[in-house]
């Protein structure tokens, strides 16, 4: 069974971004006619600006929350440095296996003299930490929404059961083990490292993120369609929840098309929203060019200030 997935594994890749793409690209063509009625005048794109700043803060946040990780585990790097190092490898996460960016965090803090098991702990948490803010969102926004329905009265036991099973998923009595497995094969026979405190304060940094992302997201929706406070939990909760499937499905570079897919899913059927396909289309589309151009500004504008040189060496 083993053998028989890893001789699948390097096409479940490709089939996942095909079958991501044909969705797309039909959704596109049969609603094509109401995404080119679609103009943004002037407060929309003040609206996409807005997004385009708290996407690009948020950016830099989290690369200031594996700052903190790292002085966690002793790690010699400053702020400034992390900052830089976290920003110049996060775009590499866009390479085909998504996993480069973490490859060239780990192996720069290797080279500062930081052991394997370090640097492997250091470098996974951080991911980890992003996937429990994300579904700690996903439960209140989606959650909130279904406990709402009198003819299905158990749902009421949905957000904190969620919440205690995130939360307490990432407590280091269950967190270790799976650190452990997921780093085997990438400490060279080092031994592992355990993490022998509850990860509150990065924890409290990637919710933080997720906010910034979430409120980025609310000013792209209402630059394209009309927003209410009732809908905020319910487009916060599926903005998460496609955040984190794309975040956590293997083989999308960058989440790229799972994201989309899944967030027009979930739009369409729990979103709480009247807005057509089409709508939909132009708000992920520009969802995601804001996302990666939040990601290029700060590459350039760190890079400005924290010059190579202070960067560890490359490996």
């Amino acid at each position: 069974m083993k053998a028989t997935l890893k001789l699948l594994k390097p096409y479940l890749r490709w089939f996942i971004i095909g079958l991501t793409l044909c969705f797309l690209v039909a959704a596109l063509r049969n609603h094509w006619q109401e995404v080119s009625q679609i103009r943004l005048d002037r407060r929309g794109w003040l609206l996409v600006g807005g997004s385009l700043l708290l996407t690009t803060a948020s950016h830099i946040w989290t690369a200031l929350v594996w700052g903190r990780i790292l002085e966690i585990f002793r790690v010699p790097i400053g702020y400034g440095q992390a900052i830089a190092l976290y920003l110049r490898t996060n775009m590499a996460k866009y390479l085909p296996g998504n996993i480069w960016h973490f490859y060239g965090r780990m192996t720069r803090i290797v080279a500062v003299g930081s052991p394997w098991g370090v640097a492997s702990l250091a470098v996974l948490l951080e991911p980890l930490l992003l996937a429990a803010a994300a579904a700690i969102f996903m439960v209140l926004g989606l959650g909130l929404g279904l406990v709402q329905m009198e003819q299905f009265p158990l749902l009421k036991l949905l957000v904190p059961l969620g919440l205690v099973g995130v939360l307490g998923g990432i407590h280091p009595q269950f967190f270790n083990p799976v650190i452990q497995k997921v780093s085997q094969g990438k400490t060279q026979n080092h031994d592992p490292v355990r993490l022998e405190i509850y990860p509150w304060q990065p924890l409290l940094g990637e919710l933080i993120f997720m906010t910034l992302r979430g409120i980025g997201f609310l000013l792209t929706w209402w630059a394209i369609a009309p927003l209410t406070w009732s809908q905020i939990p319910s487009l916060l909760g599926v903005f998460s929840g496609a955040w984190l499937v794309g975040f956590v499905i293997p083989g999308a570079p960058g989440g790229m098309g799972v994201f989309e897919v899944v967030a027009i899913g979930l739009l369409e059927t729990v979103g709480n929203t009247d807005v057509g396909v089409g709508s939909l289309l132009t708000i992920v589309a520009l969802m995601r060019g804001v996302s990666i151009l939040a990601e290029i500004l700060p590459l350039g504008i760190w890079g400005w200030r924290s010059p190579r040189a202070n960067l560890p060496p490359e490996p």
